[in-house]
């Protein structure tokens, strides 16, 4: 009940702030990266108290999955833990998820699914 109720603030969180810009696409229809100084401009919102950057909108995201991972964890649900770390790192590669990584492999005494996940992430 707890981590459900848990589960579904973050998901709420998730859906709940700044949308990523989308991304702009050429000719050949594949994307392109953002730039860095992009990542420094501050984004406004309709209906928003202040600004901030889209990096921090990026870190606290990344973070937020950090979190759901943890919960997904002490739940048991190892294969939601590994994709929650991975969409983390795929939004910003923040030190606490590959912490959390490392700390994860350092503690798992078995060579199973999850640590093997886990290893891809870090590779």
């Amino acid at each position: 009940e707890e981590f459900t109720r848990s589960l579904h603030y973050f998901d709420s969180i998730l859906s709940k702030s700044a949308p990523v810009p989308p991304v702009k696409l050429n000719n050949n229809m594949k994307s392109t990266k953002l730039k860095i100084q992009e990542l420094s401009q501050p984004i406004h919102q309709e209906n928003s108290a202040g600004s901030c950057s889209l990096r921090s909108l990026l870190k606290l995201r990344s973070h937020i999955y950090l979190e759901k991972s943890r919960v997904y964890l002490a739940t048991g649900d190892n294969k939601s833990y590994v994709q929650s770390l991975g969409a983390g790192l795929s939004i910003y590669c923040s030190p606490y998820i590959i912490q959390e990584c490392e700390r994860y492999l350092h503690e798992s005494p078995d060579e199973d699914d999850t640590s093997r996940g886990v290893e891809k992430l870090l590779n």
